[in-house]
């Protein structure tokens, strides 16, 4: 495993952009004179949201490991014997990425001496920790989910359409909402999972694409989670938000919100009052 880690003195700040809007925070201790050595920790962000060879891709950027080192990891005996694994569906267990969404982002401290697979079992670690009993039976006791990566498929949905914190639950209760209306849940992240790079929106010949992921196309969750996601959006996902909302639209006045609707009707003129409040 490549690493620039530093010795003591002046705290760094690096952001990296991984794509628009997200980014990795690396902070370590840089010594001006000697910048190029390898014998302290470094303390690695890893923020919601990303795909695992986004993360990959980050860690190579930082020169930390490269992106093949990355993926031979989540291949090596302690990833692939962890516990966490035995919670992907029998569904989950088929795709190319067995481990998508069971990295769980937070700050980790990273030293010298750490292979790959010691980086992916902290974070596989970690989310053996922020899971709890209570969660995994919020989760079975929903309509919704038949296990607790139900609710992780879903968690990483909200993670990825969700940028205000408050509207998180509210999101939540509209897919379940849809979920229990045998509606589609008609998520734009999850088409915007099907590309290996941020789309600035997604088109209508976007959600005429054939996957499993495409939820414009096929009923019910995708078969695993498209991403990361945080304990906010995992709590969200087992207990959402109780109302009879079954649609919703980004505000287009720069503030990251939500106009939620009941009807179709209202949908429509909630996409209308988001064009007439358009940021320039």
């Amino acid at each position: 495993m490549k690493q620039t880690l530093a010795a003591a003195a002046v705290l760094i700040v690096v952001f990296l952009t991984v794509f628009s809007g997200i980014y990795l925070l690396i902070q370590s201790n840089e010594d001006e004179e000697n910048v190029e050595t390898a014998d302290e920790p470094v303390q690695v962000t890893v923020p919601e949201g990303l795909t695992l060879e986004q993360i990959g891709a980050a860690f190579a950027d930082e020169n930390i490991m490269t992106e093949d080192e990355w993926f031979e990891a989540l291949e090596a005996d302690q990833v692939r014997s962890h516990e966490v694994k035995s919670w992907v569906s029998a569904e989950g267990q088929g795709r190319d990425h067995r481990l998508e969404g069971l990295l769980f982002p937070a700050t980790y401290t990273i030293s010298p001496e750490d292979k790959p697979a010691d980086i992916a079992v902290k974070m596989l670690d970690q989310m053996e920790t922020e899971v709890n009993d209570e969660t995994k039976e919020q989760a079975t006791d929903l309509e919704a989910f038949n296990d607790i990566y139900d609710a992780f498929i879903l968690a990483s949905i909200i993670e990825r359409e969700t940028r205000v914190d408050e509207e998180r639950a509210k999101v939540s209760g509209v897919f379940h909402n849809r979920i229990e209306e045998e509606m589609k849940l008609q998520a734009d992240a999850t088409v915007q999972y099907l590309f290996d790079e941020q789309q600035e929106r997604v088109t209508y010949e976007d959600l005429e694409i054939e996957s499993p992921y495409n939820t414009y196309q096929e009923e019910g969750l995708p078969p695993g989670p498209i991403s990361s996601f945080g304990a906010a959006s995992l709590n969200a996902a087992v207990d959402p938000g109780d109302h009879d909302y079954l649609f919703y639209v980004t505000k287009k006045d720069g503030s990251h919100e939500h106009y939620f609707a009941e009807t179709y009707e209202e949908h429509e003129e909630n996409i209308a009052r988001s064009e007439e409040n358009a940021e320039e």
